[in-house]
């Protein structure tokens, strides 16, 4: 029953309506016959002081005029009036006793009185619950006429309570009334709170049940400002990167299906006439040679591929190793400077005077954002160009800087360029060799050190410049030499 939210809250809804608004009626309920017995009680209770003070200037006269020991007896007669009227205003019934208990006077008529009558004396300052000789219960409270030492006697007002026993019902009918009305309208707001909480859940259940069969465009349509709404925009969020995932993914496998397809075709076209024999040695030797260049191509492809699922995976390990970036650097540059010059490319490096302090990093990972950043500004600067490298300190981070004069790239591709296998030539046949995965290696790699990659060019034909700030590791030593740092011997 209580498996659903809307059961459960319901439930808690009318829990608390009973509790809250049943538990205010009960104790109003209670308070107002108490109330109304209390002040009913004080009526009395004046009353009967009032008649008991009327009483004793006529009882000392009557004594000082007759000297009877019972002036209570002879007062009756001459006051009875006053007793009646005040009987009369409560619908009661006055009692005057004497000091031993004994009924000197009754305000009912004769022809109502029972024998056996007598109320028990209750104390003074309050009241009391009897029945009379009916059975009916009363109300009692007693004045005590106070004669001094010539002795004194008791009146007792006694009044139905009848009558405020329908009263007090009647302010519990009300009140009854009333619990029911709050309640009603309590359950009509809980409804509609409800409404207005499940609504936007059932939305968002049946977003993500369309999402997860396969519609990707799905959204919760018009999120609220509320805590449930925070909910629903952070899964269109959540929906926007998984759609773009998805998509990522799917022109990933399209674009790495394609650059496997290429060498693979290229070996194809190439080991078919030398499986049949048909060709002399020279061309033989030549088809076995760009076979070998595919094939290491191939190879290349598929290590970035492994290594940029690691980092996707979160399983490449930060390296710990100490680098001189600057011998890094220097040694990658007299490493393609052959390419360079071939290409009629100038390669230049600028490193500060200084020895700096190392970078914390794993020789291989730094060799490949060293090394694609070299290859990219060579392939897309075309000959009499130049690519000067730049190597500086900051406070607490290297900046390594490769600036060359080539292509450049548009404005609308800029955001786009790290990402892997774009392309700002969008169509598969390149003039420019690779496989489009270089700077999103880097960034990753660069990433994953806490460092950040940046790439700006002024457009086309106007150049690029690629920037990559890594954290500086401060050595144990002062010397940038100590041991344990990698440094790598310039060639030649």
């Amino acid at each position: 029953m209580f498996t659903t939210l809307r059961a459960r809250l319901l439930a808690t809804y009318l829990g608390l309506i009973v509790l809250g608004f049943g538990g205010l009626t009960l104790l109003a309920g209670w308070q107002i016959a108490n109330s109304a017995y209390n002040d009913f009680a004080a009526t009395l209770r004046v009353n009967a002081a009032l008649l008991a003070s009327s009483l004793v200037t006529p009882a000392h006269e009557e004594r000082e005029e007759h000297g009877d020991r019972q002036p209570l007896a002879a007062i009756t007669q001459l006051d009875a009036t006053a007793i009646q009227r005040t009987a009369a205003s409560v619908n009661g019934r006055v009692l005057l006793l004497d000091e031993h208990e004994r009924v000197l006077f009754d305000s009912a008529p004769q022809a109502t009185r029972r024998s056996g009558f007598l109320l028990t004396i209750n104390e003074q300052s309050g009241y009391s619950f009897a029945l009379d000789e009916y059975g009916v219960e009363q109300i009692v409270t007693t004045a005590l006429i106070n004669l001094g030492g010539e002795g004194g006697g008791y009146v007792q007002l006694a009044a139905p309570s009848t009558q405020l026993q329908i009263m007090v019902r009647q302010r519990w009918l009300i009140l009854g009334v009333g619990f029911l009305l709050f309640a009603i309208v309590g359950i009509v707001i809980s409804l509609w709170l409800l409404s207005s909480l499940i609504r936007p859940l059932a939305r968002l259940r049946n977003t993500a049940l369309a999402l997860a069969a396969g519609d990707l465009q799905q959204r919760v349509p018009t999120p609220g400002r509320d805590e449930i709404g925070e909910v629903a925009q952070a899964f269109n969020q959540m929906a926007t990167q998984v759609e773009a995932m998805m998509e990522e993914q799917r022109a990933f496998a399209s674009n790495a299906s394609h650059e496997l397809r290429t060498p693979l075709t290229t070996i194809r076209l190439r080991a078919e006439p030398l499986l049949a024999g048909e060709l002399d040695p020279t061309t033989a030797q030549r088809y076995l040679a760009e076979i070998n260049q595919e094939v290491v191509r191939m190879a290349g492809l598929v290590d970035d591929l492994i290594l940029l699922s690691r980092l996707d995976a979160h399983r490449l390990a930060v390296g710990k190793e100490q680098v001189d970036a600057v011998r890094l650097v220097r040694h990658l540059q007299q490493e393609v400077a052959p390419a360079a010059a071939a290409a009629d490319i100038t390669l230049a490096l600028e490193t500060p005077p200084t020895p700096m302090p190392p970078i914390q990093t794993n020789m291989n990972h730094a060799h490949v954002v060293v090394r694609n950043l070299l290859d990219n500004a060579l392939k897309y600067t075309p000959a009499g160009g130049k690519v000067v490298v730049t190597v500086t300190q900051q406070p607490t981070m290297l900046q390594l800087q490769v600036a060359d004069t080539g292509q450049g790239i548009a404005a609308e591709d800029l955001p786009n360029i790290a990402k892997r296998f774009y392309r700002a030539d969008k169509a598969h046949q390149r003039q420019t060799d690779g496989s489009g995965l270089g700077l999103a290696l880097v960034q990753s790699i660069v990433e994953l050190y806490g460092g950040r990659l940046t790439i700006t060019s002024a457009g086309i034909n106007q150049g690029t410049t690629v920037t990559v700030w890594w954290p500086i590791q401060q050595p144990a030593h002062p010397s940038p030499y100590a041991a344990g740092i990698h440094t790598l011997q310039p060639l030649g």
